[in-house]
């Protein structure tokens, strides 16, 4: 390695921690929290209040969706692959966690009035397919 790739090996490694630290700034502490199964709104729920929310599929599969401390994970899910379950705890606006064979996202929402707009463009797509 000569002083030109140490240099920019430098530059590239502050620009990589800049990042970070703007990405993370930006994000917020979402309030909300928007479960969707199969397109269709399940139901909206404050990260303020501690809960379980048992999520009926198809058949006998389920997932379980815990809120708590202000953030949500998935605690327990029937799933083949069962990649929701390992996630981990999720807070800050647009987070999203997914199962794709129960067809179940749980997403992170600013606030009541993004659950509104999530909810009115699911009906909107609803229409257009």
């Amino acid at each position: 390695m000569n002083k030109n790739d140490i240099i920019m090996t430098g530059m590239l490694l502050i620009m990589c921690i800049a990042s970070l630290f703007i990405i993370q700034s930006c994000s917020k502490e979402g309030s909300s929290v928007l479960i969707k199964q199969d397109g269709h709104v399940y139901g909206s729920f404050s990260l303020a209040e501690n809960r379980v929310i048992r999520i009926p599929a198809e058949g006998k599969d389920y997932n379980v969706v815990v809120i708590e401390d202000s953030k949500v994970y998935v605690s327990e899910a029937d799933c083949s692959d069962g990649i929701c379950a390992r996630h981990g705890k999720i807070h800050r606006t647009g987070e999203a966690i997914i199962c794709l064979p129960h067809k179940l996202s749980v997403t992170i929402v600013k606030n009541e009035a993004d659950t509104s707009k999530e909810a009115a463009d699911t009906v909107i797509d609803g229409v257009a397919q």
